[in-house]
C-alpha cells in the first residue's frame, strides 16, 4: 500500500490523472513528457490495485457542496494531499500529533470548542 500511496503521490504533484473508462479501462490524463517510463512500469506494477481503488472511488456518492461560510479558508496543496493520503491509507495515525494541555483560569468552552472545530 506504501508503494501505491508514494505512486499516487508522485503523480499528483506532476498533474497525472488516473480514471476509468466505461469499460473499467485505466487511462492516464497527463503531459506526455512528465510521465517517465519509470512511472509508466510502476503504473503497470500496481495496475490491479489502482484499478479496484478506482472503482471504490466511483461506488462513493459524490459529496455536494455546501454554501462557502464566511470563516472558510480553502486548503492548501499541502492540507489537499495530506488529506487525499489519509483517504487512501484508511485513517492511519502517522499524521497524528499527541498532545496534552495544562490551562489555569477560566475556560470559555465556546472558544475551546471553536478553536478546536
Amino acid at each position: 500500500m506504501k508503494d501505491l500511496v508514494e505512486l499516487l503521490s508522485v503523480l499528483e504533484l506532476r498533474g497525472i490523472e488516473l480514471r476509468l473508462d466505461d469499460e473499467q479501462n485505466l487511462r492516464i490524463k497527463g503531459r506526455k513528457e512528465l510521465l517517465t517510463p519509470e512511472l509508466t512500469e510502476q503504473i503497470r506494477s500496481v495496475k490491479p490495485q489502482l484499478v479496484s481503488l478506482l472503482q471504490e472511488t466511483h461506488a462513493v456518492p459524490a459529496i455536494q457542496r455546501r454554501a462557502p461560510d464566511v470563516h472558510e479558508v480553502p486548503l492548501s496543496y499541502a492540507q489537499q494531499r495530506l488529506w487525499l493520503l489519509s483517504q487512501i491509507d484508511g485513517g492511519s495515525e502517522h499524521y497524528t500529533i499527541p498532545a496534552a494541555l495544562s490551562l489555569s483560569g477560566e475556560l470559555d468552552v465556546m472558544a475551546l470548542e471553536r478553536a478546536f472545530d
